[in-house]
């Protein structure tokens, strides 16, 4: 662990992004009075084109109410021309269908039927349709009558289909009472005369409206939308003509807003009729909640971004602040660990080199220097070029063969050994798992040397650390003891992250990259172990590693 070396100063780059998002603050703050003043029309807009899509849904549905209960008494009337004996005319057949007359009721108090035929070679159907070729039956309108409802039907044949099932019905409006007229076409080849049937009908069904009938049927929006409010309760509607005369309105005509009624041309047999839907006030609420604060809902939103910004860019500064000293302090921790044992290692060489040493006894102990620097220095090699926080899960964690936990514990001891007598520390072993493990010896020999380095370094001269193996519910314990200051409870388990000291040890003279505790999480985790530092009984820093000793493989093999 490296000691925290203070920075005032930051890279030109490291306070870009600050810069940037208090730059973004700033010009969201100048903004925020301009969206407040449009958010209310936007909110309003948004708001009436739900309400109109919500309005052009009713009327959809409705129009294809009208259209089924339309077609499911129209057609049969006509179905009475192909039923009629032979000898009938087909005005009397028509009129001898009693649909109409239930259907219709007192809304159809003089019925009749009309045929005029269409001649063959024709140049079209003004010049094969005539009045006077018309033959009437029931009782007959005046021959005002007559001619407008022959023109109206006149001019709307072209776009009726062969289809014996076609029909059209038409409202002949001509300023006095309108008058319903539904009217077919049986095509006959010759000799027989291709011609044009039709009869008084009304656009009702048992005595009421037909489009009234329609909007009282199935709802056309769920009533989890509309609270179950009646469908006149939940939009207006009314049925007008091409001309603009209403043919037709509910209780409450009209809408509040012309844009917000939704315009359906309602498809044929109906012929030149449009259904208007509007919703009324009472849905607004209910379809767009949030319709009533629109406006101080963005407003405290666009508060509560701004300030997150700011926020965000003050976080920012103060990470890159510590990175900065991170960075610092890690670099002069490295080059301080790398200069010493280099130091140590050129002093004895330029000594052997020059016969400084004269004595065995001397250049033995020389030697001897420069082996044990060198084995520090690769060791803090490894540690700083192997280390990546999480690296260590994506290698192997586990050796093919289990060998005995105990022996290889002790070689690493030994190994460490000489370098903790130069600081005049003694290692104790105390050995007592007696299990047998595949945990690979290369995680082994790096978790315990991070361990021994740790304990010496931060420990008293001439003091005692002790290494301790023992075996607790199939799982391997290595608990290495020191006798130095400690670490206290509230920093056990930061100590473990990269890069940092305890403060006790923050301001002392002892070196250290930082990254050795973090290297042995990292490697007993990806072990499937836990590491602990806790109080050892002397009072130092005790550091308690458990780690199962086989794999699942190893132990169902066993």
């Amino acid at each position: 662990m490296s000691p925290a070396r203070t920075s005032s100063t930051l890279s030109p780059g490291s306070a870009a992004l600050p810069t940037l998002l208090l730059a973004g603050s700033l010009v969201l703050m100048g903004l925020l009075t301009l969206q407040a003043y449009r958010a209310e029309h936007a909110r309003e807009a948004g708001a009436r084109q739900t309400l109109l899509g919500y309005a052009r849904v009713v009327a959809f549905q409705h129009g294809a109410e009208a259209f089924q209960l339309l077609n499911r008494d129209v057609p049969a009337a006509f179905s009475a021309l192909d039923r009629a004996p032979a000898g009938q005319d087909g005005v009397d057949a028509l009129l001898s269908h009693e649909g109409e007359a239930d259907r219709c009721g007192a809304s159809l108090r003089e019925r009749w039927s009309f045929r005029f035929p269409v001649p063959e070679g024709g140049s079209g159907w003004d010049e094969g349709v005539r009045a006077d070729s018309a033959h009437w039956g029931g009782s007959p309108p005046s021959e005002t009558e007559r001619a407008r409802v022959l023109s109206a039907v006149r001019g709307r044949l072209e776009g009726l289909g062969r289809d014996g099932g076609a029909y059209g019905i038409l409202v002949s409006d001509g300023g006095g009472d309108a008058v319903v007229v539904a009217y077919a076409i049986r095509w006959r080849p010759p000799p027989e005369n291709t011609s044009v049937y039709g009869f008084r009908s009304c656009l009702d069904r048992g005595g009421e409206s037909l489009f009234r009938v329609a909007m009282l049927g199935r709802p056309a929006l769920p009533p989890a939308l509309t609270g179950g409010l009646a469908p006149d309760s939940v939009h207006t509607a009314l049925v007008e003509l091409d001309g603009g005369a209403t043919l037709w309105s509910g209780p409450v005509a009209g809408a509040e807003h012309p844009e917000d009624t939704a315009s359906l041309a309602l498809w044929p047999p109906f012929e030149a009729m449009t259904l208007r839907i509007a919703l009324r006030p009472v849905m607004r609420p209910i379809l767009v909640p949030e319709a009533g604060g629109g406006r101080l809902g963005l407003t405290f939103t666009l508060f509560a971004l701004n300030g997150i910004l700011l926020l965000a860019a003050l976080v920012q500064m103060r990470r890159e602040r510590q990175l900065v000293r991170l960075r610092e302090g890690f670099l002069s921790a490295v080059s301080h660990e790398l200069r010493t044992p280099l130091q140590q290692m050129l002093l004895y060489g330029d000594l052997l080199q020059m016969g400084g040493l004269r004595s065995a006894e001397e250049r033995e102990r020389a030697v001897e220097v420069v082996v044990r620097e060198t084995h520090r220095l690769i060791h803090l090699v490894e540690n700083v070029l192997r280390f990546r926080p999480g690296v260590h899960r994506a290698e192997p964690a586990r050796a093919e063969d289990p060998y005995p936990f105990d022996p290889f514990v002790a070689s690493v001891v030994e190994e460490f050994r000489p370098l903790a007598e130069s600081r005049r520390v003694t290692l104790s072993l105390d050995p007592g798992s007696r299990l047998d493990t595949d945990w690979r010896r290369d995680s082994v020999r790096r978790v315990l040397l991070n361990l021994l380095d740790n304990a010496v370094k931060y420990g008293p001269a001439r003091g005692t650390v002790t290494v301790r193996t023992r075996a607790h519910e199939g799982a391997l314990c290595l608990e290495v003891d020191d006798e130095g200051s400690g670490v206290p409870d509230r920093e056990a388990e930061r100590v473990f992250e990269p890069y940092v000291r305890g403060t006790l040890h923050a301001e002392g003279e002892t070196g250290g990259t930082g990254i050795g505790l973090a290297i042995v999480r990292d490697l007993v985790r990806a072990a499937g172990g836990r590491v602990r530092i806790g109080r050892a009984g002397s009072g130092g820093a005790s550091v308690l590693v458990k780690v199962p000793a086989l794999a699942q493989s190893n132990q169902e093999g066993r």
